[in-house]
């Protein structure tokens, strides 16, 4: 009963903390997404990796527009600042997988 009671009050403060804080909720979303094209691209398969990291691209486009609309400027900065090391491993990738 203590643990159901424990998980619940749990939940509930990570859904406050995620309202809150969304910013933060999202870039580690597109992080996520990101760690998993990083291991496709160790693993050699180069066209897996585009796609993971493709979807993290679009995530954070997303959280960056989101941003825009919600006024929060310093969460578009951090949005900025990880789709630049997201697009540069992109392409980073795409050099390797073309030659």
């Amino acid at each position: 009963m203590a643990m159901m009671l424990t998980l619940a009050v749990f939940a509930s403060g990570l859904t406050g903390l995620m309202t809150t804080h969304w910013v933060v909720g999202g870039i580690i979303a597109s992080l996520i997404w990101f760690i998993a094209g990083h291991q496709s691209s160790i693993n050699k398969k180069p066209q897996l990796a585009l796609a993971w990291l493709s979807f993290a691209v679009l995530v954070i486009v997303a959280l960056c527009g989101w941003a825009v609309v919600k006024e929060e400027w310093f969460g578009l900065a951090c949005g900025l600042v990880v789709l630049y090391f997201e697009v540069r491993s992109i392409k980073r990738i795409a050099r390797q997988a073309s030659g």
